[in-house]
């Protein structure tokens, strides 16, 4: 066999052990929609295997499930107790509760345990804050849980605080340990909003962003950074330092080496800062660099943000009056990829949430105005509706499959060089004639 030919095909195989070992060669190849027929959902979180999407609904006061390998909706909770209104939803680490944030008064709490195989109502706790020594009860919207989940921290449009919620106490009406409050008042203003949060891998620290919806004001738009270590400590946390114009948007690597912050100004207030996405060191906090976000589809601004597991791909999600999906590299924040939403049965796809799934394999949207879920396979490779197993495949296996048929390949053409060989000296004359 001619060397150049043997080494070529080396190189080959090489390659595809190289391609194939990859973490994720995320792709937008495609979506669906899934209508639910409610009125307004809020948000959606996927369970820890990935299995499972958890989408809240704003009207009917009741939680869905989705089957991601099936793309079908099945159970659903009984409507909350009292007049709450659902707001947030997120799936403790160990997969047996789903916790939701509800909207109180004197008929309803502020944070609710549901139980994750069937949805049954399990306790709720009093979510408040105080302000001269008279409580208030807390509207939560925003919510995650610590990776041991042991905590749950929910921020809110009403209080200008952080709310710490014990997962284990037994207690469970009187599980709030802390109230942070981030202003010199714990009551906001009419015009100030506490808009996103997001939680470090290891749980020590919680970064939140505040904006001012009508103007643009440098003492009200800032991204917070609290320790949970010190959440009993009455003081104004640190702040993230850049140019803020309107930040929303707020997701943590999950290396745990960088923070995303949206920013954007409303689409009646366009100007400098509109959609971009600041990067910053998780651990130090410096501004490392910031990027336009604006998506090449149609004018939108950009609302939520989502790091895909391998932390390599930034998901941007464009919220306005029609949407789309933006990946960006997380290294180079060049744009990878992007999906317009506006070839569903309806064209104004508002989303309000966007996640992950545990894997990468798919992404998961909440569409008001389309009443539903839409899934996006952003990872076909690992997608439930491709012959893998609904979990995923491992890159080890992956790279197992592209060695053995890669060694086969080198067998089979050195097989056929031989007896060509073979054939070729069989047909040619003996020397001595």
């Amino acid at each position: 066999m001619p060397v150049k030919a043997l080494v070529a095909l080396i190189l080959g195989a090489v390659a595809v052990l190289v391609t194939s070992s990859s973490a994720y060669a995320l792709s937008l190849s495609w979506h669906g929609y899934f209508s639910a027929g409610i009125d307004h959902p809020t948000a959606a979180a996927y369970s820890p295997n990935g299995e499972t999407v958890y989408m809240s609904d704003f009207n009917s006061k009741s939680i869905y499930k989705f089957d991601v390998k099936n793309r079908t909706y099945g159970a659903h909770s009984a409507s909350m107790p009292g007049d709450a209104v659902i707001q947030g939803v997120a799936a403790s680490p160990d997969g047996k509760f789903v916790y939701v944030t509800t909207s109180q008064s004197s008929t309803s709490c502020g944070f609710v345990y549901l139980k994750a195989s069937d949805l049954s109502y399990q306790g709720c706790t009093n979510v408040s804050f105080s302000e001269a020594g008279v409580a208030y009860p807390a509207q939560p919207k925003q919510l995650v849980v610590n990776s041991a989940g042991t905590r749950a921290y929910l921020v809110g449009s009403d209080s200008a605080g952080i709310h710490e919620i014990d997962l284990k106490a037994t207690d469970k009406a009187n599980a709030q340990t802390n109230f942070k409050s981030l202003s010199q008042s714990a009551v906001f203003g009419l015009n100030e909003r506490l808009a996103g949060i997001a939680i470090s891998p290891d749980g020590s620290t919680l970064f939140i962003t505040e904006r001012d919806y009508d103007s643009f004001d440098s003492a009200k738009d800032r991204v917070f950074v609290l320790s949970t270590a010190h959440l009993s400590i009455p003081n104004i946390p640190q702040t993230l330092q850049a140019p803020f114009r309107q930040p929303t948007g707020v997701a943590v690597s999950p290396d745990g080496s960088k923070v995303f912050v949206s920013d954007n100004s409303p689409e009646s207030s366009p100007g400098q800062g509109d959609n971009q996405v600041f990067v910053f060191n998780a651990r130090t906090h410096a501004l490392m660099g910031q990027f336009d976000a604006t998506s090449t589809l149609t004018y939108t601004s950009n609302k939520f943000l989502a790091v895909s597991p391998d932390s390599t791909q930034l998901a941007v999600v464009n919220a306005s009056s029609t949407s789309s999906l933006s990946l960006f590299s997380t290294s180079s924040y060049s744009l990878t990829e992007e999906v317009p939403f506006v070839s569903a049965p309806r064209t104004d796809m508002q989303f309000f949430s966007a996640a992950f799934a545990p894997n990468g394999a798919t992404m998961a949207f909440v569409s008001q105005t389309f009443g539903g879920l839409i899934i996006v396979d952003v990872n076909p490779a690992l997608s439930p509706r491709s012959a893998l197993s609904n979990t995923g495949t491992s890159n080890s296996w992956t790279l197992m499959t592209a060695f053995v048929l890669s060694s086969l390949g080198i067998v089979v053409v050195c097989l056929l060089y031989a007896v060509k060989r073979r054939t070729t000296s069989a047909s040619s004359p003996s020397a001595s004639e």
